[in-house]
């Protein structure tokens, strides 16, 4: 099991080094099925339901971010924090990587969480 885990993660590594396509701050011209950056789509899909083209391999399965009551049990602080440093800080798959474009960025930062919580509108 250990071993399917590494090529898993290099594609992983390879998909969110490439990040492109629309900002994490752009989230206000975005529709419905474009919620989600490329990087966060290919494993949380486009719509954000945990549906991406890499999720099927994937244990556990990535968040669905529509479920409602998923949203309402996190706070928006626990949803920057796994996007700034990714799944493993919060004991989550660490095959979830720290979004790129937020490390650093408070602003690029809010508006990820923001494209997060639009999933379930």
């Amino acid at each position: 099991m250990r071993l399917l885990a590494i090529p898993l993660i290099c594609a992983v590594v390879a998909a969110c080094s490439t990040i492109g396509g629309s900002s994490a701050s752009d989230s206000a011209s975005l529709s419905r099925t474009q919620i989600l950056p490329g990087c966060c789509a290919r494993c949380h899909g486009a719509e954000g339901r945990g549906d991406g083209p890499m999720a099927t391999a994937m244990t556990p399965k990535p968040r669905d971010f529509t479920d409602r009551a998923w949203q309402a049990s996190v706070s928006d602080e626990h949803l920057a924090t796994v996007i700034r440093e990714g799944g493993a800080a919060v004991g989550l798959s660490p095959l979830m990587l720290p979004h790129a474009g937020c490390v650093d960025n408070d602003q690029a930062l809010a508006a990820m969480v923001r494209r997060v919580r639009a999933c379930a509108e």
